[in-house]
């Protein structure tokens, strides 16, 4: 009978055991001040901070090699080219479950500018 219990109470609290850990993102883009949204929702410009969580549960070792169950974590960070910029929007998708480390995670958006040349008789010429 108490084998019983210890086993009965062992496998109801395995199931009910969950987490969560805040991974935050800083967001910088090259230049500056591209608009970023966060699963289609605007979260501001560049440089922005973004904060995922990564989820998990626990549900054994005969279930996972590591024995937690993680969500489905991916988010989509898309940044949309700051003013001059002749670049396309960029997508990212990322998975806070994926990062391993104490520091920020780094997601870099690189945006192309126009190239201008000054001509000897003081023009502008901007190639793209």
């Amino acid at each position: 009978m108490g084998s019983r219990l210890l086993v009965t109470m062992l496998l109801g609290t395995s199931t009910a055991c969950a987490s969560a850990r805040t991974v935050t993102y800083k967001v910088t883009s090259i230049p500056p001040l591209a608009r970023v949204e966060l699963n289609g929702v605007s979260v501001g410009q560049t440089p922005a901070k973004i904060e995922l969580q990564c989820k998990k549960r626990w549900v054994g070792f005969a279930y996972s090699s590591d024995g937690w169950e993680y969500t489905n974590s991916v988010a989509e960070i898309v940044a949309f080219p700051p003013s001059g910029s002749i670049s396309k929007t960029q997508v990212r998708q990322v998975n806070a479950c994926q990062h391993s480390g104490q520091e920020s995670a780094r997601i870099v958006f690189e945006f192309e500018q126009p190239h201008t040349i000054e001509s000897p008789d003081n023009l502008v010429i901007v190639r793209q």
